[in-house]
């Protein structure tokens, strides 16, 4: 474990000391996603280019990932309920039936616990801006 932290720390440290070398990528008021990649798009060029960050640059991140997570779980869930569905045909009565059926149940409420949270969040980021939540849902959907 703490050889994997070490790492961590290593490689954060090696693409922070490049970072001098990347400067002005971004060439707009914000970066686009061919300049800077999916995760780090709709910033500001000021924080991509020289590290000088807001709190709304790091939300615009965290809300990147969050929407690429979303559709990882996604995925998941429909994998879970192929097997799920295959393991309920397939059996013919008794444990497996079941194991299928608490497959789908578990997928389902996982799913639901997952799009909850992720609906709390943008209503807390919609709260914490002072705009509505269509604005804020439209604006994510760009």
């Amino acid at each position: 474990m703490r050889k994997i932290i070490l790492t961590i720390f290593v490689g954060c440290l090696f693409l922070l000391s490049a970072a001098p070398a990347l400067a002005d990528v971004c060439k707009s008021d914000s970066c686009s996603k061919t300049e800077v990649g999916a995760f780090m798009q709709d910033i500001a060029a000021k924080c991509y280019n020289t590290g000088d960050c807001s709190l709304a640059d790091i939300m615009i991140v965290i809300n990147n990932v969050g929407i690429y997570v979303l559709g990882i779980i996604g995925s998941l869930v429909l994998l879970m309920y192929v097997i799920g569905g295959i393991m309920m045909l397939t059996s013919e009565g008794g444990d497996r039936k079941v194991q299928g059926k608490k497959m789908i149940v578990g997928a389902t409420v996982g799913m639901i616990i997952v799009f909850a949270a992720y609906a709390a969040i943008i209503t807390l980021d919609s709260v914490l801006r002072n705009r509505g939540l269509a604005e804020t849902i439209s604006e994510q959907q760009k």
